[in-house]
């Protein structure tokens, strides 16, 4: 896997935001404007793929927070609004709640916008 921070192939530098015991995976996502260290930059989201394979290989689910007009990514589940607001926060929760105590993780919509 090549490394999404540096354009040196060496090592793959990127963990999850959130990891919830060995099944599931939550990567908040925002652009580079609201923060120095972002990596959604120009390829973007070509590298959260990248990271989602990895984690899907691992046997993780992948559920996504995109903010502030960032796509969905394809393959997982995806929470989309202009900002992180307490309405996301409990849809997130409440579906990973959910994908913890055993539910189907493709029962849930790939894109929900929280209004």
């Amino acid at each position: 896997m090549p490394d999404v921070y540096y354009p040196t192939g060496a090592t793959w530098r990127a963990t999850p935001d959130i990891l919830i015991g060995d099944s599931l995976v939550i990567e908040v996502d925002h652009p580079a404007e609201l923060h120095g260290g972002s990596t959604h930059e120009e390829g973007f989201p070509a590298a959260d793929l990248q990271r989602d394979d990895v984690y899907r290989a691992a046997g993780l689910t992948v559920i996504r927070v995109r903010l502030r007009g960032l796509a969905p990514v394809a393959d997982s589940i995806n929470f989309v609004r202009s900002n992180y607001t307490r309405a996301v926060a409990t849809a997130v929760i409440t579906c990973a709640r959910q994908i913890v105590d055993g539910a189907d993780p493709a029962s849930f919509a790939s894109v929900t916008v929280v209004d």
